[in-house]
């Protein structure tokens, strides 16, 4: 097998923390010089994309893939904009097409959307000169259900200015139109975004200068377009942020549950998620005992607030005691964790964003003060990594799984994967995919994502002498691709997770808890 990845660039030690550190994607900083506005998607197959205000180019924005083991130029360098690119934003759609909004001083600071098709080796812009019919501000961009661009921005050409307004592009007459009102804040807004459900609602959040608390001023509004009243409708209490609302971001969560993250200037980072009637905190400071910052032109900066697979938050930050390196938090259940204990950054983590790729993966992207501010790129890098809920078996055990070895393309030794507790005497088969999963399944969960390959049929063992959970399970993947190849490539993931029958259960069978193993050379 190919190595997929070329994972040098050791500027400093990998930072650890458990069976987990961050490691550089590509041989050095993606950028020819220095970059800021960054934003990052991923291509349907994995890979991350990242848009920068490329400053080596004079401003213009620039789009690179990490494929195949090295970076590459989407479209020509500096080619994603017609002029200086400002508050990038950057989605990509199921067939890959990477579509990418910006504020574009070549059109007057309108916002412009641009997209490059697969297999073209150009940007076309997408509608007319402009998507905004005046200067835009805190641009942001999201693809709807069918694929076609949706935009939020700070509006100057609303009366007060700089309102929050929110278009979508129709492909039937090429016109981009306003959803709702335009203009919809109460006052002056700031930090806009806009996302879409499944099901194609629309949300749309910002601070507002018209909502005061007290002293504070500029609380987050959070809305939910109605087509039938083509309005935007305020969504829970709306002083529910009680304090002015920097760098605030909305998400969605794996199930469309709206959530919301933002920043208590050098106090905490606050996360709030909406139960259907009102936003609630969700386990205190998101920056834990840390103080976060944004300090680099910190209005063109937001929270980064994913979700993985199996819905669990992560945010990231700048540390303003620790000369705003970078860190990331995930969310446990109960406290916000660090990935790391060091920060991941050697100088400043400066326009820092982060994602969460399909095979589960955190990607940060920033401009590195220590690295002459050009454009870093890193993994959180766990192997093997257990997630999943345990769920128990129709005579009350569950199933516990445990991994060791490495995965490997060429190395013969075990790759182990096991399990025990289980109902003894009952078929039960290995399963994988190169995604994760989070699909009910009778009494358990498939964490699996399609397409899922089975593999070999094996027995629990364990007693004779009538059920109980003395079964278990023991899988050597080495062993098992030497005679049928996997088709992975050191650098991709393998997720893997055990069926077995069960009489007694709905369906007769159930899943156990699943393991993911990065492939090694």
């Amino acid at each position: 097998m190919r190595v997929a990845l070329v994972l040098g660039f050791l500027l400093h030690a990998p930072a650890l923390a458990g069976n987990g550190f961050w490691q550089h994607v590509g041989t050095g900083p993606i950028s020819e010089g220095g970059a800021i506005c960054t934003r990052l998607c991923f291509h349907p197959a994995g890979d991350p994309i990242i848009a920068y205000h490329d400053m080596a180019a004079g401003g213009k924005a620039s789009v690179q893939r990490f494929r195949a083991g090295a970076w590459e130029y989407l479209g020509a360098p500096a080619s994603a904009s017609v002029g200086t690119a400002w508050y990038n934003a950057i989605a990509c759609d199921a067939a890959g097409s990477v579509f990418l909004g910006s504020r574009d001083y070549m059109v007057g600071g309108k916002f412009v959307v641009r997209v490059l098709h697969p297999g073209s080796g150009s940007w076309e812009t997408v509608g007319t000169s402009g998507a905004s019919p005046d200067e835009a501000h805190h641009t942001w961009l999201e693809l709807d259900p069918s694929g076609m661009p949706v935009i939020a921005f700070q509006d100057r050409g609303t009366n007060p200015i700089d309102m929050a307004s929110v278009m979508r592009f129709d492909p039937a007459n090429g016109a981009w139109n306003f959803v709702g009102p335009r203009g919809f804040s109460h006052d002056t807004s700031a930090y806009n975004s806009v996302k879409v459900a499944a099901d194609g609602t629309l949300y749309a959040a910002h601070s507002d200068v018209g909502l005061i608390s007290g002293a504070e001023v500029g609380l987050l509004s959070v809305r939910r377009y109605d087509p039938a009243a083509n309005s935007w409708v305020t969504l829970g209490n709306p002083l529910f942020s009680e304090v002015s609302s920097l760098n605030a971001v909305l998400e969605l969560d794996r199930n469309g549950t709206p959530w919301v993250a933002l920043h208590r200037y050098h106090q905490s980072i606050r996360v709030y998620r909406f139960d259907g009637t009102d936003w609630q905190a969700v386990g205190g400071s998101a920056s834990g005992t840390e103080r976060p910052t944004f300090e680099s032109e910190g209005y063109r900066q937001w929270t980064s607030l994913c979700f993985d697979s199996q819905n669990r938050p992560h945010v990231a930050y700048q540390l303003f005691d620790y000369g705003h390196k970078g860190k990331v938090r995930r969310f446990n259940g109960t406290d916000w964790v660090a990935l790391t204990d060091t920060p991941f950054s050697i100088g400043g983590a400066d326009y820092l964003v982060l994602g969460i790729s399909p095979q589960d993966v955190p990607y940060v992207a920033y401009r590195d003060m220590g690295a002459s501010t050009r454009l870093v790129v890193q993994r959180f890098i766990e192997d093997p990594v257990i997630y999943g809920s345990p769920a128990s078996n129709s005579l009350g055990c569950a199933a516990d799984v445990w991994a060791s070895g490495g995965l490997s393309s060429s190395n013969a030794n075990p790759c182990w994967f096991g399990a025990n507790q289980l109902f003894s005497q009952k078929n039960a088969m290995p399963l994988w995919s190169r995604t994760a999963g989070n699909t009910p399944f009778g009494g358990s969960t498939l964490l699996l994502g399609p397409p899922i390959r089975r593999t070999v049929l094996l027995s629990t063992g364990g007693g004779t002498h009538g059920p109980d959970c003395s079964g278990t399970l023991l899988h050597d993947w080495n062993a098992y691709f030497l005679t049928s190849p996997s088709g992975l490539n050191p650098g991709e993931f393998l997720f893997a997770q055990y069926w077995i029958r069960d009489p007694g259960l709905q369906g007769s069978t159930y899943l156990t808890r699943a393991v993911r193993y990065l492939v090694q050379p």
